[in-house]
């Protein structure tokens, strides 16, 4: 009951050009008699969604639900010049994933040089795969990929020329008149044998603030996953639960 009259909140909320986040918060705040009273400083959502990305930008309460992208077999992309499915590219490995919206300045100074740097620490907590996801051809991304120094491609390249996975992401966007412009939102993702784990967008294209290979080991430290520090192991002080939602 509590989950169908979320989303007719929201629906009738976004309708009026409102964000997930001002549409829960509305919702929480709700009287017994429908009327929205004054927005509180917290507010509550389900807890198969604790966490979730409540942004303007990721509009979209699923972004950050756990769920296997690899059931999505109709959809293909290109890695390393070959064509693959989603399963293809992610079964089997815990993967660092970021998306470049149009491998301009930031893509090229910021993004792209930023997971290179941290390849080796990210290999060192686990990480078996580091992919780079765009909307373009793939021979356009690896001439400029070409140009940025992963002499010992610690980089994987995924080429969505279709656009099918950035959409399954609900991480789109429309390009220009003439077909230039971001194809997508600037973003990571930790998946864990194509189950995604977390999902985290930026509020600007212009910024590698939360997408970056930091953040994306903050969160592997939080959801207790790939090689834990001794720390983090349980055993080490209080018994360590695994994170079931984030």
């Amino acid at each position: 009951m509590q989950s169908t009259m979320l989303r007719r909140s929201q629906a009738a909320l976004l309708l009026h050009g409102r964000s997930c986040a001002q549409a829960a918060r509305a919702f929480a705040t709700t009287s017994q008699t429908g009327q929205e009273s004054e927005p509180q400083a917290t507010y509550h959502v389900p807890a198969g969604h604790a966490n979730s990305d409540l942004s303007d930008v990721a509009c979209n309460l699923s972004l950050s639900r756990r769920r296997d992208l690899t059931l999505r077999q109709d959809l293909r992309v290109v890695e390393d010049g070959k064509s693959a499915t989603i399963a293809d590219i992610l079964k089997g490995k815990l993967v660092a994933l970021f998306g470049v919206p149009d491998m301009g300045k930031v893509c090229q100074q910021n993004a792209f040089p930023d997971y290179l740097n941290n390849a080796a620490e990210l290999r060192k907590k686990g990480i078996d795969k580091i992919i780079c996801a765009t909307v373009a051809p793939y021979a356009e991304m690896k001439q400029w990929a070409s140009k940025l120094g992963d002499d010992k491609h610690e980089i994987t390249l995924v080429a969505d020329e279709t656009g099918g996975m950035t959409r399954m992401l609900g991480l789109d966007l429309e390009p220009g008149k003439d077909g230039s412009g971001p194809r997508s939102q600037r973003y990571s993702a930790l998946i864990d044998g194509g189950i995604l784990l977390k999902l985290k967008v930026e509020r600007s294209l212009k910024d590698v603030k939360v997408s970056n290979a930091e953040h994306l080991m903050q969160s592997m430290h939080t959801l207790k996953c790939g090689n834990l520090d001794p720390s983090d192991r349980p055993g080490a002080g209080e018994t360590v639960k695994a994170a079931t939602a984030l």
